[in-house]
């Protein structure tokens, strides 16, 4: 049975189709995605809410996995993150928190929604805002994009 989403076909039984790509990446037809990964480490921690078949099903791919799935987790590749995407935007949410008065980031979020680790992460590059939170953080500091983004 399909069903119709948009203009994606996908069918009923979701499970079955994992179960599916899962038996064909193991017998070398398909790569393993991340996808699947997650899907065999979530059926970990659902085992109790799983038929009998399915578990037998899944105990039969044992000897191909490598691994018992219901005590071991498949480790899923995390995608590299863009750590130097835009140059020195870190160094400049920094000096502009500075300038403008809060000395810490405790400080600084006080009245906000950011989290510290998110702040800390952003002056780090270990990560970027988001786009709305890249808004609120100008206002905050009270400069304009284009300063933080691009030093003018």
């Amino acid at each position: 049975m399909t069903i119709k989403k948009g203009n994606i076909a996908r069918t009923a039984n979701v499970w079955m189709d994992n179960y599916n790509t899962l038996e064909n990446s193991l017998n070398g037809q398909e790569a393993m995605s991340p996808r699947i990964r997650a899907w065999i480490n979530y059926q970990r921690h659902r085992r109790s809410n799983l038929t009998e078949e399915k578990m037998a099903m899944l105990n039969g791919l044992i000897p191909l996995m490598g691994f018992d799935w219901k005590k071991t987790p498949v480790k899923t590749k995390r995608k590299p993150r863009k750590r130097d995407s835009i140059k020195g935007l870190g160094q400049r949410i920094t000096a502009a928190r500075i300038e403008a008065g809060f000395s810490s980031i405790n400080e600084f979020i006080k009245g906000t929604t950011f989290a510290y680790s998110s702040v800390y992460d952003w002056e780090r590059n270990i990560s970027i805002p988001s786009l709305d939170r890249f808004v609120i953080l100008c206002e905050r500091l009270d400069v304009t994009a284009d300063h933080l983004l691009f030093d003018r």
